[in-house]
């Protein structure tokens, strides 16, 4: 009788003790559940609701000890930045601080430069990549980081050092190619390395973002060269698309062509054609015009049109009054 008194006693412990186990295991078990619905609705981009999981998981893992705690910071960090909401770079400030030995750091150094480059702080956004270890980003945000990195230097007026990353940039198939390419040509123009230049602008020629644009770049790198024919060729068809402003370039391009072969006959209807299309044209638009007029010995359009540009006391405004 004793001894299954006993037996009774031990069998009633031994359940209650499977039974406050298996009580604990599912506690230990719903922080990571909450965390695995927090990830599954930011990979939806459901940033709103996937922030507030996280911060769920944050207080229950406190209890629970969970070693996912680090990537819940980082996470709800991302999401408040997604989110644009104020205290993003607060939450990647404090993730560095409180994980300094996650693998996540960088990422978020790259971050905080990107808040900062949003908000046209490109010194401050230089100052928060310099922090960035590229060596451990995935190829994707590496990218990224270049870019941008780049884009801050070039707003800054450090050309060559922007030079740098967006070379790193210009061959590789990312969705930065287009991008990278055009500034990295546009350095090279403004560097006068017209070949380099001419070359990253063929390449964005019927790319939708930088069409409009780029054929200005092509016709006038032809120009430059010495290359009028070439620059005729390419700027006659653009002159019949894009913007009144894009028609004007582009006629002032084919007009100071002809004017450079010393076909004056020809530059006077372009020349004429830019300045009635310009909103506001230029002095060497009256410039050009009236000494097309003056080779042709046209003196009194000739002097029409340079007498509009004598006001100014510089070398253009002394030779057309010597005319």
């Amino acid at each position: 009788m004793i001894y299954t008194k006993y037996l009774t006693t031990t069998v009633i412990a031994l359940f209650l003790s499977i039974h406050v186990f298996s009580q604990q295991s599912i506690g230990f078990q719903q922080p990571e559940k909450d965390f695995d619905k927090a990830l599954e609705l930011y990979r939806l981009n459901k940033f709103g609701s996937a922030r507030e999981q996280f911060e769920k998981f944050i207080g229950n893992s406190v209890k629970a000890g969970s070693n996912l705690i680090s990537e819940a910071y980082y996470y709800r960090a991302i999401c408040a930045k997604e989110l644009e909401n104020g205290d993003a770079q607060y939450l990647f400030e404090q993730f560095i601080i409180e994980h300094p030995e996650s693998n996540r750091k960088a990422f978020a150094y790259f971050h905080l430069g990107d808040i900062q480059m949003n908000r046209k702080k490109f010194k401050q956004a230089l100052r928060q990549f310099d922090d960035v270890d590229e060596r451990k980003l995935d190829d994707e945000t590496r990218y990224a980081y270049f870019f941008k990195r780049g884009y801050c230097h070039f707003m800054e007026e450090e050309y060559d050092v922007a030079n740098r990353y967006f070379y790193d940039l210009k061959d590789v198939d990312s969705k930065y190619y287009d991008a990278a390419n055009y500034y990295y040509s546009h350095i090279q123009y403004q560097k006068e390395n017209y070949e380099t230049a001419l070359k990253g602008f063929r390449r964005l020629e019927n790319v939708e973002a930088f069409k409009k644009v780029v054929p200005y770049y092509i016709a006038q790198i032809h120009y430059l060269k010495g290359d009028y024919d070439a620059s005729i060729e390419y700027a006659l068809p653009m002159m019949e698309k894009g913007t009144q402003k894009r028609k004007a370039d582009m006629a002032r391009i084919v007009g100071e062509s002809y004017f450079a072969k010393k076909e004056y006959a020809k530059s006077t209807g372009y020349f004429q054609k830019t300045i009635d299309l310009s909103e506001s044209a230029r002095r060497k638009d009256y410039y050009h015009l009236g000494f097309a007029y003056y080779y042709q010995k046209e003196y009194d359009k000739a002097a029409e049109y340079l007498s509009m540009v004598t006001s100014a006391n510089d070398e253009m405004a002394q030779n057309a009054t010597i005319i």
